[in-house]
């Protein structure tokens, strides 16, 4: 018969992320605690952040929903400053970008801040919900940037609205926006107890290994020729005689009765 050739695969090559001349690649976040909710208690606003490392720097990531068709923006200051747009470190995004802002001074828009310490890692715009990715270092360095940690209390603040985050920002609504004392996430990591393996003693160099104690069995007699095997006496229970009733002269003996059924109680409601 003539052999058919048996297919084979052909591999097909994993796509290699292409250098962008003058473009510096983007360093990858690697979570180690979380996502973790921030309660907005407004469905057009969800935040979600994580705690991680970027080039073993710890770092926090923030992923934010905004249904709005300009713009989202979150933003930390110290706890208990509630109100008021003054000294709130900003982020925004639109649906082309992620800004690190300036720090807020009274009701003045923030600005693009000097040192753009955040990084964007993905902006989709889907049915009107325009979500962002985006990371930076718990403490960047700036002086214009507040420095974060796990377990820290501050007031964080958020905002949507209308427009672009370089330009043409429209104030928003009193719907649109909130803030509120929260606690970020400590990311304490409960410790798992490692087994301790039990130690196997070895043998030491010169010293004879301690001896096992084997079971000895027990010797079984064997037969002598010309000697009869000795006879292992059989035990033979002893007769135990049965009471028989002594018949008495003139009176009939009692007939034996043999149950078939029963007992059954007959209820009369008095012990």
């Amino acid at each position: 018969p003539t052999a058919v050739p048996t297919a084979v695969p052909t591999a097909v090559p994993t796509a290699v992320p292409t250098a962008v001349p003058g473009v510096p690649p983007v360093a990858a976040f690697t979570s180690s605690c979380g996502p973790f909710p921030i309660t907005t208690g407004n469905a057009n606003m969800v935040i979600n952040y994580e705690f991680g490392t970027v080039n073993a720097a710890d770092a926090i990531q923030f992923t934010v929903s905004a249904t709005s068709t300009g713009y989202g923006a979150i933003g930390f200051r110290a706890a208990g400053m509630m109100g008021g747009m003054t000294n709130i470190d900003p982020i925004a995004f639109d649906a082309d970008q992620v800004l690190d802002m300036a720090q807020t001074t009274g009701m003045t828009p923030p600005t693009p801040d000097v040192s753009n310490d955040v990084t964007k890692v993905s902006i989709t715009n889907t049915g009107g919900v325009i979500t962002a990715v985006f990371y930076r270092l718990l403490n960047t360095g700036d002086a214009a940037d507040m420095a974060l940690s796990k377990g820290l209390m501050l007031n964080f603040v958020w905002s949507f609205g209308n427009g672009k985050v370089d330009n043409g920002w429209v104030n928003h609504t009193p719907t649109q926006r909130g803030q509120a004392d929260i606690t970020l996430d400590a990311c304490v990591v409960t410790a798992v107890p490692t087994a301790v393996p039990t130690a196997v003693p070895t043998n030491t160099p010169g010293v004879p290994p301690t001896a096992v104690p084997t079971s000895t069995p027990t010797a079984v007699p064997t037969n002598t020729p010309g000697v009869p095997p000795t006879a292992v006496p059989t035990w033979v229970p002893t007769s135990v005689p049965t009471n028989t009733p002594t018949a008495v002269p003139g009176v009939p003996p009692v007939a034996a009765f043999t149950s078939s059924c029963g007992p059954f109680p007959i209820t009369t409601g008095n012990a």
